[in-house]
């Protein structure tokens, strides 16, 4: 059993763009520029604290695996991801691999209310 065939959900990998208004005020958007109607799979990690890598600790809700797109490279700051109407924050992206080329990534998320 592959990994592609346990994608049974498909997501949009939004991309942020920071402007200002006329009075100085920081204005975030999010646009679906980077990957739409992506397979994915989600699952709940549960919440609580999770360990990760520099002894950084943050609190994840929700694990995401998707195939590695060609390009750009998915960040923590400049991407979110929507699914089933909610979105969530990327607390950290690892890379799959499948023998020894990186074929998915698994997003650590914590879900936005």
């Amino acid at each position: 059993m592959s990994l592609d065939s346990l994608l049974n959900k498909t997501c949009t990998i939004q991309a942020i763009t920071r402007t200002q208004d006329s009075s100085g005020q920081k204005i975030a958007t999010w646009a679906d520029t980077l990957a739409v109607d992506i397979a994915c799979r989600i699952d709940p990690k549960g919440g609580g604290k999770t360990s990760v890598p520099e002894a950084v600790f943050e609190a994840s809700t929700h694990v995401l695996f998707i195939r590695k797109p060609d390009d750009p490279t998915i960040t923590t700051e400049d991407h979110r991801v929507v699914l089933g109407g909610n979105n969530y924050e990327i607390i950290l992206v690892a890379e799959l691999y499948a023998t020894k080329d990186i074929s998915h990534l698994e997003l650590w998320l914590r879900w936005q209310r």
